[in-house]
């Protein structure tokens, strides 16, 4: 770690000699906005590379265009609907950035925080089987294909309305949490015992400086694209099928919210 900052750092003050001064952070999730946050704290100049239009995918366009003017107005620049499309060394020891909207970026540091995808190559060479989301397909016991072999965390994908607790089909959530109860759902049956995973909300709660971003259950943009364009009141009457305990729809899932101050100390993913 002291090499870490001595190298982020240099000698200190704020001629910053040998130190990084600028830094480009490809990835704007959860990890591509902690280390943005932390760059920024230690007095690098950060610029943040998005493929998509909006920081944090998964929450609703509404909230996080809040996020991109504050960290706008923390001196962050986002840039959106575009990625990296070479890197190449220059003369001076810095790194230049081509962006594919033909911008141009010079800088000491680039930080790839890009992209989830499943390391399933294990899996595919002992020939289990894979659902549609390309996730290890395996049961509420997180039993896969294979009924001796076991699999949980990021990689695996559960069966039908097993996984998500509001929406239904198939779905691979990337949080700890989720992870986290399924080893230990899997542990268990390995020792004998008969323990099922029920599903995951997907909360998750990310701290940006003093603004504090979270969601739980399902985005309205994941609501429109599982259960179809179809008018708010067949909509919520889904999803009340999916959580029926909800008193409406934004208590089962399509609730975010964004503002200064509150859960302080938080930073990062938190999971149900």
């Amino acid at each position: 770690m002291d090499v870490i900052k001595a190298a982020i750092e240099g000698e200190g003050g704020e001629a910053r000699t040998g130190g990084v001064k600028r830094a480009v952070v490809i990835g704007a999730g959860y990890i591509g906005l902690a280390m943005t946050e932390n760059l920024h704290e230690r007095g690098v100049s950060v610029e943040i590379v998005k493929m998509a239009d909006q920081i944090m995918p998964p929450l609703d366009r509404e909230l996080t265009t809040t996020v991109e003017n504050y960290l706008r107005a923390h001196d962050i620049a986002p840039h959106l609907r575009t990625a990296a499309a070479a890197f190449a060394e220059r003369p001076d020891d810095r790194v230049r950035v081509d962006l594919k909207d033909n911008t141009f970026i010079d800088t000491d540091l680039v930080i790839m925080a890009a992209g989830v995808r499943p390391s399933r190559g294990l899996a595919v060479s002992a020939g289990l089987e894979l659902g549609p989301r390309g996730g290890i397909k395996v049961d509420r016991h997180m039993r896969t294909s294979d009924p001796d072999i076991y699999a949980a965390g990021d990689a695996v994908e559960a069966e039908v309305e097993v996984e998500h607790t509001v929406l239904p089909g198939t779905w691979r959530i990337r949080l700890a949490g989720r992870a986290n109860r399924q080893g230990r759902v899997a542990a268990e049956n390995i020792c004998g015992r008969d323990r099922v995973f029920e599903s995951t909300q997907g909360t998750s709660i990310v701290k940006v400086f003093d603004m504090v971003a979270g969601g739980t259950g399902a985005s309205e943009s994941a609501g429109a694209r599982t259960l179809g364009h179809v008018p708010h009141a067949q909509r919520d009457d889904a999803v009340r099928r999916r959580a029926p305990e909800a008193v409406d729809a934004q208590d089962a899932g399509r609730w975010h919210t964004a503002h200064e101050g509150g859960h302080e100390g938080r930073q990062g993913p938190e999971s149900d």
